[in-house]
């Protein structure tokens, strides 16, 4: 709504601000507050011009403000519902861990080459700091690496989707329509045995007569 990539999050903290502009006339001082865009989004104008942050000092804001932060976080402003998991997210999970750094005999070293090395006020300072804890006081030595040069992808897809529900139909369709055509033939075969049978009976109970010439005699 804001502009950048879409996120969950801040799609709820999106609607949570305009939620707070719009019943409280103004924002949460946690969150940023676009006047342009709350104002096109809601319709209210602010008052003297721009939008004001919640004033703690105000009593009708903060009771305001208080009711809102609480119907949001019971769910009754609907920002779940408004605000849909993405489409591509990107997760990374990290691990922290510290450890006293550096050593006595390195802090002294340190302290040696960075002055060597200084230019100006700042190998100046560093002369006289030979504390050797000098360094594990003010100085801090940050590693960060991949513990894994692997990824892994999570897809979510639909259960049914639409090739799937056109596959279902045509294996229906073939299924039901080779039913019904051997039902015809089927058909198509009895009705011939029924005629055949009728007329095979028919042609039995009316036998061939003999031709009247055939049974007289010649007499020699």
């Amino acid at each position: 709504m804001f502009g950048g990539k879409y996120s969950e999050p801040a799609c709820r903290k999106t609607c949570y601000q305009q939620e707070m502009y719009s019943s409280c006339h103004c924002c949460d001082i946690q969150y940023p507050c676009l006047e342009e865009k709350l104002v096109k989004i809601t319709g209210i104008n602010p008052t003297g011009g721009y939008i004001r942050f919640c004033n703690v000092s105000d009593t009708y804001q903060t009771d305001c403000a208080e009711n809102v932060h609480e119907d949001f976080m019971a769910g009754k402003l609907g920002c779940s519902k408004r605000c849909p998991p993405p489409c591509d997210e990107e997760q990374f999970q990290y691990m922290v861990s510290s450890g006293t750094w550096p050593s006595v005999t390195f802090s002294a070293t340190f302290i040696d080459k960075v002055n060597a090395a200084a230019q100006g006020g700042m190998g100046k300072y560093l002369d006289f700091a030979k504390d050797p804890l000098f360094v594990r006081n003010n100085f801090l030595r940050l590693v960060v690496y991949d513990e894994a040069m692997t990824f892994q992808v999570l897809e979510s897809q639909p259960l049914y989707d639409w090739s799937r529900l056109l596959s279902d139909i045509g294996g229906q369709l073939g299924l039901w329509l080779g039913f019904s055509l051997m039902t015809a033939v089927e058909w198509l075969e009895l009705l011939y045995d029924v005629v055949l049978n009728i007329g095979c009976k028919l042609c039995n109970r009316h036998p061939n007569k003999p031709h009247p010439e055939g049974d007289t005699l010649s007499v020699s």
